[in-house]
């Protein structure tokens, strides 16, 4: 949208409708670029997936209350993608392992998985979720 602007000469006569929904449109692209950008680091790490999916539900669910066509589709996609990675245990059990999330999203450390008698692998998910939905202030993938 910015680069599509500084090559025009005149702008269009956008209602503060129009504004609001193209400032709400490059918040979300921008929101995928950070994480695109993020994963194609040649070191991008599978315990980042589960905070990047979290955050980008967070970003499209806040948009999607405005009722924007794009965003519903956009959300579509996303609970397509989200649904084979929560299938997955190795990105919970990589989330796990990864020292930079062990004070931030989950009560279970390695040790505690590793070490346990039951099978942690479904109430993992669900605590993993209980604690990003409380811990909202900053990015979630950030190293603490």
């Amino acid at each position: 949208i910015k680069k599509w602007i500084e090559h025009q000469n005149q702008f269009p006569l956008f209602s503060s409708k129009d504004w609001s929904q193209l400032q709400q449109l490059e918040l979300i692209l921008s929101k995928f670029e950070e994480f695109t950008q993020l994963v194609s680091r040649r070191q991008s790490q599978i315990s980042l997936a589960i905070p990047i999916y979290y955050e980008l539900h967070d970003t499209l669910e806040d948009a999607a209350s405005a009722q924007t066509a794009a965003v519903s589709v956009g959300m579509k996609k996303y609970k397509k993608y989200y649904e084979l990675m929560d299938s997955q245990d190795a990105y919970y059990i990589a989330l796990i392992l990864d020292p930079r999330f062990e004070h931030c999203c989950c009560k279970y450390s390695a040790k505690d998985y590793l070490d346990s008698q039951g099978d942690l692998t479904r109430a993992i998910p669900v605590e993993v979720l209980a604690r990003f939905a409380s811990h909202k202030n900053g990015s979630v993938y950030q190293a603490t």
